[in-house]
């Protein structure tokens, strides 16, 4: 980013936007040509494009924030990704037979140039994703989950669904629906309020401190985790389809987004859909591991007891146990 003010940086983007891209047409190829360029003029970290008759918005709210943060992705632990500026050739998808830079965005084929050199993530908890027949692959951020974690992750184009939803108290949609538990308050209530899962309250911190996380009674409470991929306006549909509206719904704590392309119009806790599915396993991970800790805390407290708390051998393999450790970055790539 520049040190230019807005409105000249505005101007310059404008300039060459329109040298680039005068016959500008909506098709996705066209429009990752010029994200493509878009990505040179600002070092990959443009603000937001709106064009309406080959005009260019620039968000002042975005730009502001990145002037005022000198190091907006310090706090993640990002692997090294100069492998991708030493990309210059496209390559032909061999499904497709598309033109592709890094990854085919159908086909979800990486670059033969980057095959074992991109970091693969597995996540304790499956996604399946939704999207939006009319959201664009190339534009779309939930291509970069399956990219990074082609075993855990899933899409489908809407009408397409899953055919596997098997135990739907355990499949949830994350979504900020009137009534959403986060993240935080939904795992403290499963777990502290064992004896009554229909009991709404949520535990006090003194009840949490008399009570045990018994992880060992109780199975993990999530399987799956489903995410609509779509504009704002385009989840309407999608919400009403019967089999979104019975799952149980899910929220994080909020968030500010530091994708470049976010909407137009919305506040800046409004995330893309890989920013939102990084979130909600971190606060997943460090809300269970910080019950961990209270657990351990109380059980040092109470020693007579501990041989109550400990797991059987049985429970050894349960996925709760991913969480026994603290979060040391597992899903900032």
């Amino acid at each position: 980013m520049t040190d230019s003010n807005p409105e000249d940086l505005y101007q310059d983007f404008f300039n060459g936007f329109n040298e680039f891209d005068a016959d500008f047409t909506d098709d996705a190829d066209n429009d990752e040509k010029s994200t493509n360029w878009i990505d040179k003029f600002f070092g990959r970290r443009p603000p937001e494009i709106m064009r309406k008759d080959i005009t260019v918005h620039l968000e002042k709210s975005f730009l502001e924030q990145c002037k005022n943060d000198d190091d907006p992705f310090g706090k993640f632990q990002i692997d090294d990704c100069n492998i991708l500026n030493q990309i210059n050739d496209r390559f032909i998808c061999e499904k497709c037979h598309r033109s592709r830079l890094y990854y085919c965005y159908t086909c979800f084929e990486l670059s033969p140039e980057l095959i074992g050199k991109i970091p693969e993530i597995r996540l304790p908890i499956k996604i399946d994703i939704i999207k939006h027949p009319q959201e664009l692959n190339g534009k779309s951020t939930s291509i970069h989950s399956i990219i990074l974690s082609p075993k855990d992750v899933r899409i489908f184009t809407y009408p397409q669904m899953p055919d596997d939803w098997y135990d739907l108290n355990k499949i949830f949609l994350l979504f900020p629906k009137p009534g959403s538990k986060t993240v935080s308050d939904f795992l403290h209530h499963y777990y502290y309020n064992e004896d009554d899962d229909n009991n709404d309250e949520q535990p006090t911190k003194q009840q949490q401190q008399q009570q045990c996380f018994r992880y060992d009674k109780k199975e993990f409470p999530i399987e799956r985790i489903v995410v609509i991929d779509s504009t704002w306006q385009q989840t309407k549909k999608i919400l009403r389809d019967v089999r979104i509206k019975q799952l149980k719904t899910l929220i994080i704590d909020s968030e500010q987004t530091l994708f470049w392309r976010y909407q137009h119009g919305r506040p800046l806790n409004h995330l893309s859909t890989i920013e939102a599915i990084y979130y909600l396993f971190k606060q997943i991970h460090m809300t269970l591991f910080d019950m961990f800790n209270n657990n351990n805390n109380s059980n040092n407290k109470n020693d007579n007891n501990n041989s109550d708390h400990h797991s059987d051998n049985n429970h050894s393999n349960n996925i709760i146990d991913y969480f026994r450790s603290e979060y040391n970055g597992q899903y900032d790539n």
